[in-house]
């Protein structure tokens, strides 16, 4: 991981993390997590077990999993019981808290997939079991992936040994500086680059438009191949530092006009940014919703 790959990370989880303000859906996953590390060794309590599934399933709720074609939308909380049972019946995996080996990681995925009624269970809905319990791994969701496709040049990520070992090396460069708004516990690493390239992803998907080193890209749509990215290229233009931020921090704002009262970015300048693609980056906030 290079130094700019560093600020990336860092510059992105920001963006991510500023938004989770009080009662926002990001800040479900910190009630999640801070309630199974509290409790991660008493977890066969039979109140306790029943909490953690609460929570889990609020989490996963908040986070798209109980969308109409999901078929955790069929069950209440209660079916994650067993699964948590199982998970924290000798204590085994807690050390996915801190350390997460591929073994492990492959063990408690194991465990979820032969439970009823996660047998069927995607890439998404395992990794953000797991997210939410141990901290241990993004969630592989298709703005997490996107992120990472597009800033690695087109590059996949699976959850797998080799996806792991790509998040390892990135992990190693990874400062731990969010924590949680109330328990105060430490942002796991895993966390942080999942936050950074959910919100890269995010951002290309809803807003069309990507800054790289200074340089802003405006896409007509969203390609579906990164290879063919350049045929959808619709602006490509190198600006100075400070004016880039500038742009971005125009092109940031809720309800973003071309008609910009902002003196240090011309009218010109930023209709020929945003042109037709703005009503998507005025739809961002209506559509957050159903982003995972």
């Amino acid at each position: 991981m290079t130094k700019d790959d560093k600020g990336f990370i860092e510059k992105y989880a920001r963006k991510f993390y500023e938004l989770a303000k009080e009662n926002h859906r990001f800040l479900s996953w910190e009630h999640c997590y801070s309630f199974f590390y509290n409790n991660r060794e008493n977890l066969k309590d039979e109140a306790n077990i029943d909490l953690a599934a609460l929570n889990l399933a609020f989490y996963l709720a908040s986070w798209g999993m109980y969308r109409g074609s999901s078929f955790l939308l069929q069950y209440d909380y209660k079916i994650f019981i067993p699964l948590i049972e199982k998970l924290f019946k000798k204590n085994e995996f807690n050390d996915l808290f801190k350390n997460h080996d591929w073994d492990s990681l492959k063990n408690a995925k194991n465990i979820i997939t032969n439970i009823e009624p996660f047998k069927e269970s995607t890439e998404t809905l395992i990794t953000k079991i797991l997210m939410g319990i141990f901290g241990c791994v993004p969630a592989f969701d298709r703005f997490f992936k996107e992120g990472y496709k597009i800033f690695h040049g087109g590059k996949n990520i699976s959850f797998n040994e080799t996806g792991l070992e790509k998040l390892q090396k990135i992990e190693q460069e990874v400062s731990p500086e969010f924590k949680t708004q109330k328990t105060k516990i430490t942002y796991p690493k895993m966390k942080i680059i999942d936050m950074a390239f959910w919100q890269y992803g995010f951002e290309h998907y809803f807003k069309g438009y990507i800054l790289t080193d200074n340089k802003i890209t405006l896409y007509r749509k969203k390609p579906r191949k990164i290879e063919n990215i350049e045929n959808y290229v619709a602006f490509d233009k190198q600006f100075s530092k400070e004016k880039a931020d500038k742009l971005d921090a125009v092109l940031n704002k809720e309800g973003t006009s071309i008609y910009s009262s902002d003196k240090n970015v011309s009218e010109e300048e930023l209709k020929e940014i945003l042109g037709h693609l703005i009503k998507r980056a005025q739809a961002k906030q209506k559509t957050s919703a159903k982003a995972d």
